[in-house]
């Protein structure tokens, strides 16, 4: 087991230094961290900024192993010196890597806080304590959308029941698409107004997104093994 995970380390350093230096990495982000981390606080506790740098750095580590996965066949014949075509690593190697790296990222987040979990997978908008500026526009535009759009949802997965390769989507899209609208009747519920009311806006706005994710990965399994 030790013997393994040192094998693993030492391919995985190899890799790193062409495909995602680390290192490189750290000394881009750190700065960016530091001066987000002024507007909250004018001084920032250590742990927090080593919380933020290493969910950074394995956060982006997940998008370099997708785009790895995604780009394999094509690398095999533009790219062959790449340390996967060159068998320095495998990408099974690496998606073990990666899910070790969500644990990390997810525990982060967990022991950050729930309210900064969905700050941070829903960033939060003018309206909120934590927020980004971008007008009003955006807020007046956005508040109306995703109501129609998990109704849509929850219509085609009603349409799809008899459909034996997707019919498994229905109970995911009918439970996200009701946590949807109930989000939508929280926010245009009369006053008085609720805490928040800026993450549970993102929140719903980013749950029918969820909702299309999931079809088109569902859609993609299926094309597969029919072409296969």
């Amino acid at each position: 087991m030790i013997t393994t995970i040192n094998s693993l380390s030492k391919r995985f350093y190899f890799y790193q230094k062409l495909r995602f230096p680390v290192i490189v990495l750290s000394l881009s982000l750190l700065p960016a961290i530091l001066s987000s981390g002024t507007i909250v606080t004018a001084n920032p506790p250590l742990f927090q900024v080593a919380g933020v740098l290493i969910s950074s750095i394995l956060y982006l580590l997940h998008i370099r192993v997708i785009d790895e996965y995604r780009d394999f066949s094509h690398d095999n014949i533009r790219h062959n010196l790449r340390p996967i075509q060159t068998g320095h690593i495998s990408i099974k190697e690496l998606q073990i890597i990666d899910i070790y790296a969500m644990v990390i990222f997810l525990a982060i987040a967990i022991f950050a806080g729930s309210y900064s979990f969905l700050v941070g997978v829903f960033m939060c908008d003018a309206g909120c304590d934590n927020y980004s500026l971008r007008g009003d526009w955006h807020n007046k535009a956005s508040d109306y959308q995703f109501p129609v759009l998990a109704v849509g949802l929850i219509i085609f997965a009603i349409s799809i029941i008899g459909n034996k390769k997707l019919r498994i989507l229905t109970p995911i899209i009918l439970a996200l698409g009701m946590v949807t609208l109930y989000l939508a009747h929280l926010l245009f519920a009369p006053p008085p107004p609720l805490p928040n009311v800026g993450i549970l806006q993102r929140a719903a706005i980013g749950l029918p997104y969820v909702i299309v994710m999931v079809i088109a990965i569902r859609l993609f399994i299926v094309q597969r093994s029919n072409s296969s």
